[in-house]
């Protein structure tokens, strides 16, 4: 097989009335809206090897109606300057991305290519052409008169499982990113969680916390596993940096507290007679009496104050019928009517097995405390 040297051929381009001028930002002084975008050159290979076509490749900026392009060629030694619209630049590339090399950019300009006869062998690509195009190219998109870009906008909020933990424990924290009225590109979450101090350890950290986008409205849930490792505080604090597609830059941030104490309380909860046998009474059954009795230790070397009895007790019928609970540990928190060492008092009408679980909590000077069995 021979080696294919393709031979270079000026590929024509709409000339504009002259350079166009230099802009810097989102928008020029005078005029219509515009924005630098970045361009570069491009090496588009055939796929049998036997075509090279050098051109411009960039990538596209929403509401833009014309593209300035200009570039410097060594050559002529001259500055070429094009103005192409959106439609223009897709009847432009589309030959060459149906069998060249074209990826990640929306428009291709080429400017020169070289053919040869096959078969041909895949060589080493030169963008600039052995230094004809090595000054670049500069692309600016330009916006309608009365263009004015959308103020993209981020929201970050942390949702933590329990705002109290035990030392020893592990608990689940949300970093959830939201968009606003605007599409968000290139979004970076940083660490993801902030703030988490020596009183625990993140165990387990999600993946793809930076480089994604978020389509208006949309949002993102990243999960966190953090483990308490002492009695403390901190402040847990997440913070989102995001760009639109028009180059806006955008920032949400949000914190929320964490505090670790130490597992004060053991909490049982014992039925007795454990097993009922239910005795038929004609055809109906005998309610039998069930004494559950909830027993509170306390595990610390102080006393605890401010206890506070809430739980509940379920039974698991087999046949239909109605479960009649005496002084039921049930529903929102309150203080017991009598003590906790009292119990609750249960009738199953029908067969069928029952379970309890209560838990405390209260507190002790400046510490929080809780048991649950």
């Amino acid at each position: 097989m021979k080696r294919c040297v393709p031979w270079l051929v000026l590929v024509g381009i709409v000339a504009t009335s002259g350079p166009i001028a230099s802009v810097s930002g989102a928008g020029a002084a005078k005029g219509p809206p515009t924005k630098t975008i970045p361009a570069h050159f491009t090496d588009a290979v055939s796929t049998d090897n036997c075509h090279s076509a050098i051109g411009i490749s960039f990538a596209g900026v929403p509401h833009a109606i014309s593209y300035s392009i200009t570039y410097w060629d060594g050559y002529y030694q001259t500055v070429e300057p094009a103005s192409l619209t959106p439609e223009q630049l897709k009847q432009d590339d589309a030959p060459y991305r149906a069998n060249h090399s074209i990826k990640g950019a929306d428009f291709f300009v080429p400017i020169t290519g070289g053919w040869g006869s096959g078969p041909c062998k895949k060589g080493k690509n030169d963008p600039t052409d052995g230094g004809r195009f090595s000054k670049g190219a500069t692309v600016v998109a330009m916006f309608p008169p009365n263009y004015k870009p959308k103020k993209p906008t981020v929201e970050v909020s942390i949702v933590l499982h329990g705002d109290k933990v035990t030392v020893g424990s592990s608990v689940e924290v949300k970093v959830k990113v939201t968009a606003g009225k605007v599409t968000l590109t290139k979004v970076n979450l940083g660490k993801g969680l902030e703030g988490v101090g020596s009183v625990a350890e993140i165990t387990d950290r999600p993946a793809g916390l930076s480089g994604f986008s978020l389509a208006p409205h949309h949002s993102k849930v990243f999960r966190f596993t953090l483990e308490a490792k002492r009695e403390g505080t901190e402040t847990l604090s997440a913070q989102a940096d995001a760009t639109s597609n028009d180059g806006l830059s955008a920032q949400g941030t949000d914190s929320k507290g964490l505090s670790i104490g130490q597992k004060a309380l053991a909490v049982t909860v014992a039925a007795n007679p454990s097993t009922v046998r239910l005795e038929l009474d004609g055809d109906t059954l005998k309610p039998q009496v069930v004494k559950v009795t909830v027993t509170i230790k306390n595990l610390l070397q102080k006393p605890v104050t401010n206890a506070t009895l809430c739980g509940s007790v379920r039974c698991r019928r087999l046949q239909e019928g109605r479960l009649r609970l005496h002084d039921p540990l049930e529903g929102e928190c309150a203080q017991p009517p009598r003590g906790a060492d009292q119990g609750s008092v249960v009738r199953a009408p029908r067969g069928g097995s029952c379970g309890g679980a209560a838990a405390v909590r209260g507190s002790s000077g400046d510490a929080w405390w809780s048991g649950s069995s």
